[in-house]
């Protein structure tokens, strides 16, 4: 294994190969020490990833609470249940009356469009493996788990537009978050707006963005109190496993590890 020092040439490469508008932030921060900002550069890293198990567990918590009160609501196939298909079909042509004049900025629910990409991505993945001559027993058919576990966060979140309250919400998807508020009269917007919220933030993580500047105990906060409005097993789960405290602690030390 190679040695290491942050000697001049070393930072230069460094600073040459992460790019100086990328290394910007942790320049201010370190206040003018490129060794220092590297290595925060490196704590940034260790602190998104002490964001990745607890974002895991709340998208997959969130998406198969989604699934479950969907399959009760259209049976366990909702995806291609008919009278789901026409409640997306109407959202996507749909503009609210609260939209910018013409739609000019409104982008309409786009579920189907989402279920259906997804799904023949997921049957030309499944004939490449199976070949031109597939073998018995082989599907090449997308099931409802191979679909609803590819969906990404979007979708799931775009069920709780407001185009879609009245026929997806109060029907009945209110009840994937019994640890809200129960009943149907539960309020949507706050779970719309959170869950939105934990979306952004883990993009953000999974494109390497700057955590300094945020309240990463509140963004903890927000992810375990949405698992518990699901459950809360699921929060004290999040919660039990958490390193944040111990990345949040070893900040200013002298030298950082991902």
């Amino acid at each position: 294994m190679a040695s290491f020092a942050y000697d001049v040439p070393t930072i230069g490469t460094l600073t040459r190969l992460i790019s100086s508008p990328r290394l910007k932030p942790y320049l201010l921060e370190a206040n003018g020490d490129a060794a220092a900002a590297l290595d925060l550069y490196v704590w940034n890293i260790r602190a998104g990833a002490a964001f990745y198990g607890p974002l895991s567990i709340i998208e997959i918590v969130f998406r198969n609470a989604c699934h479950e009160q969907l399959s009760a609501l259209f049976t366990p196939s909702w995806h291609s249940n008919p009278d789901f298909i026409q409640v997306a079909t109407d959202a996507a042509g749909a503009t609210p009356r609260n939209a910018p004049a013409g739609g000019a900025q409104y982008r309409p629910t786009q579920l189907l469009t989402e279920i259906v990409s997804t799904t023949e991505r997921i049957e030309r993945e499944l004939a490449k493996k199976a070949g031109a001559n597939p073998m018995a027993g082989l599907r090449t058919t997308a099931t409802t788990d191979d679909v609803v576990a590819a969906l990404d966060f979007g979708f799931w979140t775009q069920l709780f537009n407001t185009d879609l309250e009245p026929v997806l919400y109060s029907r009945g998807l209110y009840r994937a978050f019994p640890n809200w508020s129960p009943g149907r009269n539960a309020p949507r917007r706050p779970i719309a707006g959170r869950f939105n919220s934990i979306r952004l933030f883990r993009n953000r993580i999974m494109h390497f963005e700057p955590l300094l500047k945020r309240n990463l105990v509140q963004d903890m906060n927000n992810i375990t109190e949405a698992c518990d409005w699901i459950d809360p097993s699921a929060a004290a789960w999040v919660e039990y496993h958490s390193a944040l405290k111990e990345v949040l602690r070893d900040r200013n030390g002298p030298r950082h590890s991902f």
